[in-house]
């Protein structure tokens, strides 16, 4: 029983990794910086700056899901933001 029980658990544990692995987040705060990686504890400061980074990743990584999370606060827009192709 003990057995199946790891098993278990090790294939639990094996598909949330891989479906972690399908995806990429990036995270925007008004109190972050745009030096930062985006992640949750280091989110970016624009959402001009995550538009920037998802540009930068490779034509493999853009095959993944890729989600811009906006922390809550305010967040100001000096110009407008353009979503291409690119």
């Amino acid at each position: 029983m003990k057995k199946i029980s790891l098993i278990f658990i090790s294939i639990i544990v094996l598909c949330c990794s891989i479906n972690n692995d399908s995806e990429i987040s990036f995270y925007i705060s008004p109190s972050g910086s745009d030096a930062n990686p985006g992640t949750l504890e280091a989110p970016f400061k624009s959402i001009e700056n995550a538009k920037l980074s998802i540009r930068k990743l490779s034509p493999e990584q853009r095959k993944k899901n890729i989600t811009v999370y906006l922390r809550g606060g305010l967040h100001k827009i000096d110009k407008t933001i353009v979503f291409g192709l690119q």
